[in-house]
């Protein structure tokens, strides 16, 4: 590669989207790499993505191979679905910064309606827990066997039995 299609590389690889999909992430690494792309550059470019992960751009760079099947192509490719036009214009790198901004206010905003709604579902299981269920049973095999035996003057006994099986459910509420 000329060293004029690696800046053509570069400005193409700035004008996609870094917060992409995994396999179009990988796709335009690959593509940047095999346009002759540094790793310095293709760093930067995906540190500027919402979904960025340092360790996975690490083993992703490094098992990118210069003959994986994925040319410099498929980076211009993607490039122009993304709005840009090979005319040699620079991109506008204060746009893109706005719209990665703007892609991280959107993904806070996110997670703070994610956090208040987990903090509404806790108020509830929190009133759930004030409810006790419980299950019983007793003389589970259901024997006979005396609990009481009195002998009485006279010639008179008393026996009293256990209770047979009984089992059962309840609930209880604490407030």
């Amino acid at each position: 590669m000329q060293m004029i299609d690696v800046e053509r590389a570069r400005m193409a690889l700035h004008c996609i989207d870094a917060g992409i999909d995994r396999d179009d992430w990988v796709k335009a690494l690959t593509a940047f790499k095999a346009a002759g792309g540094d790793e310095s550059t293709a760093r930067t470019w995906s540190e500027s993505g919402n979904n960025y992960d340092a360790r996975a751009f690490n083993d992703t760079w490094r098992s990118i191979k210069a003959n994986g099947g994925i040319g410099p192509g498929t980076l211009f490719h993607l490039a122009k679905a993304h709005g840009w036009s090979d005319n040699g214009h620079k991109p506008d790198f204060a746009e893109i910064e706005r719209q990665r901004q703007a892609r991280e206010a959107a993904a806070a905003a996110e997670a703070e309606a994610t956090r208040q709604a987990q903090e509404r579902t806790a108020g509830i299981a929190a009133q759930l827990w004030q409810w006790d269920i419980y299950a019983y049973v007793r003389n589970l095999t259901n024997k006979d066997y005396i609990n009481l035996a009195q002998a009485y003057q006279g010639g008179q006994n008393m026996v009293i039995f256990g209770e047979p099986r009984r089992f059962g459910i309840g609930t209880r509420y604490s407030f």
